[in-house]
C-alpha cells in the first residue's frame, strides 16, 4: 500500500469539517462545446502528476495519512448534465462535495445549455487552497489545449515537489527564522464574538449547501476603481469596509466591535510559490470600532487597521509554531482535541481570490465568458463572503449551509452590499 504524508494543514483542513464543507468551487463558462474525450484524457494526466487528488484519507487517530490509488478511473469522477438554464444550473450543481476518505479529492460537472456550456469544479481543501487550486485549472485547460492539438500532455510542466508548511521558512535568513518560528501567540482568538444574523433556528426546518452570488459589471468596477484610487484605499480595503457597514446595519447596531478575517495567501514568504500542490493560506484578523457614520470615516478606520497588519514583517504567520507543536507532541486525536479548545474559527470572514486570468481558464476552441471561484461552504454561524474578478467584472458568492429563511437573508444581503460601494461612490464624489 502506497501512503502520503499528512501534512499539517491537510490535518487542519480536516479539522475544520466542524465549520465548513472542506470544497473550494470553480467555474469556468464558454460559448461551444468542451471535448469530452480531450477532458477526460486531461483530467488522468492531471490526477497521475499530482497524485494527492488520487488519495484517499484515512484519519488513524495515531498517524493520519493518505493511501495512494495507483488503479483509477477518472471517468467515475466527470459528469456531463443538459440544463434548460446555464446560471441556475451552475448554482445548483456547483455544490458538490467530496468525502475525505473518497478515491478521488475532485470533482467535475460539465453542464451544457445549447451553444453555452460550464466546466464546474470541486476540490477538497485539504489537498489545495484558492491560490493552488487556480494553479491546477490552469494546468488542466494547457493539458486540454495540448490534447486536442495532438499531444499527450508530456510537455505541461506541472509542480510534484514538498507539500509541507516549512517551505514558508526557506528562504528567510537564521535570525527571521528564529522569530518566525516562536510566534506562538494564538491570532485566532478574539475577543469579538460577534455573529452574522441568521434566522432563529427552529428544528423542522432543513438545512443544505447553497450558493449565492452577484455579478458586478465593467462600469461599476471602473467607478469603484476610480473612487478608491482617490481615497488612496486598496480594493480589500474597499470591500472590507462595505462588508463592515453591511454588517453593522444588519446588526441594527447594536454591536459596536467588529471583527472581519481576511484570508491571505502566505506563498509571499515562499517566493511566490510553493514546490508542491498545498495549502498556504494565513489569517489577517481586521477588528475595529464603528457606528452609524459616513462609509469613508469606516474605510479611514480599515486603512488603518490593515495597514498595521502590513507593517508586521510576519504577518499571517502567527499560530503556526503552535499548531505544528500540537500536531508533534500529541497523537492525532488528542491534538485535535487540544486545538478545538484553543482554536477559534473566524466566525465573519472575507476572501478576495482575486484575478481569474482568461489564458488558465480558458478551455481551447471555446470563447470564456465567466470565471469565478468560491471557497468552502460554511456552517453556521460561520460565514464568508469571498470576491474574484474577471475581465473586469467581479463576482461576489457566499457559500452556506442554510434554512429556506436564512436563504432569503443572505440573497437580500448581498444586494444591499453593493447599496454600501453605491454610497461609497456618491460620498467621493460629493467630496469634489
Amino acid at each position: 500500500m502506497l501512503t502520503r504524508k499528512a501534512e499539517m494543514w491537510d490535518k487542519m483542513q480536516y479539522l475544520f469539517r466542524n465549520y465548513y464543507d472542506r470544497m473550494v468551487h470553480i467555474v469556468s463558462k464558454v460559448h461551444g462545446k468542451i471535448d469530452r474525450d480531450a477532458l477526460t484524457k486531461a483530467i488522468d494526466v492531471l490526477v497521475y502528476k499530482v497524485d494527492i487528488l488520487r488519495c484517499s484519507f484515512k484519519a488513524h487517530p495515531l498517524f493520519p495519512h493518505w493511501r495512494l490509488h495507483n488503479r483509477y478511473d477518472v471517468k467515475e469522477i466527470i459528469e456531463y448534465i443538459t440544463v434548460e438554464d446555464i446560471e441556475k444550473g451552475i448554482d445548483e450543481h456547483l455544490c458538490m462535495y467530496i468525502p475525505a476518505d473518497s478515491s478521488f479529492q475532485l470533482r467535475v460537472k460539465v453542464l451544457e445549455c445549447g451553444e453555452e456550456s460550464a466546466f464546474l469544479l470541486v476540490i477538497n481543501h485539504m489537498c489545495a487552497d484558492g491560490g493552488d487550486s487556480k494553479y491546477l485549472i490552469s494546468k488542466l485547460t494547457a493539458l486540454y489545449a495540448d490534447i486536442l492539438k495532438g499531444g499527450d500532455g508530456s510537455s505541461v510542466a506541472i509542480k510534484q515537489g514538498r507539500r509541507d508548511a516549512n517551505q514558508i521558512y526557506d528562504r528567510m535568513s537564521p535570525e527571521e527564522m528564529k522569530k518566525a518560528k516562536s510566534l506562538y501567540k494564538n491570532i485566532s482568538q478574539s475577543k469579538i464574538n460577534v455573529e452574522f444574523p441568521f434566522a432563529a433556528a427552529t428544528s423542522s426546518e432543513p438545512e443544505k449547501v447553497r450558493l449565492f452570488r452577484t455579478r458586478y459589471e465593467c462600469d461599476f468596477v471602473k467607478a469603484l476603481n476610480e473612487a478608491r484610487k482617490k481615497q488612496n484605499a486598496t480594493m480589500n480595503d474597499l470591500l472590507l469596509a462595505a462588508f463592515f457597514r453591511n454588517l453593522y446595519n444588519y446588526l441594527k447596531g447594536k454591536e459596536k466591535h467588529l471583527n472581519i478575517v481576511s484570508m491571505m495567501d502566505l506563498r509571499r514568504y515562499c517566493g511566490g510559490e510553493t514546490l508542491g500542490v498545498t495549502n498556504m493560506t494565513g489569517f489577517a484578523p481586521c477588528d475595529i470600532e464603528i457606528e452609524d457614520e459616513p462609509f469613508l470615516v469606516t474605510l479611514d478606520k480599515v486603512k488603518s487597521r490593515m495597514n498595521k497588519n502590513k507593517q508586521d514583517p510576519y504577518m499571517g504567520l502567527y499560530s503556526l509554531p503552535l499548531l505544528k507543536l500540537a500536531f508533534t507532541v500529541f497523537p492525532h486525536f488528542i491534538s485535535e482535541m487540544a486545538i478545538k479548545i484553543g482554536y477559534q474559527n473566524p466566525l465573519i470572514g472575507m476572501s478576495n481570490i482575486g484575478i481569474m486570468e482568461k489564458e488558465k481558464f480558458a478551455f481551447a476552441g471555446t470563447v470564456l465568458t465567466d470565471a469565478f471561484m468560491t471557497g468552502a461552504a460554511k456552517y453556521k454561524p460561520y460565514m464568508q463572503l469571498t470576491t474574484t474578478t474577471f475581465e473586469n467584472t467581479m463576482t461576489f458568492c457566499i457559500a452556506e449551509r442554510c434554512t429556506e429563511r436564512d436563504a432569503d437573508i443572505l440573497t437580500v444581503f448581498l444586494a444591499d452590499y453593493k447599496k454600501q460601494l453605491l454610497r461609497f461612490i456618491e460620498e467621493v464624489n460629493e467630496k469634489q
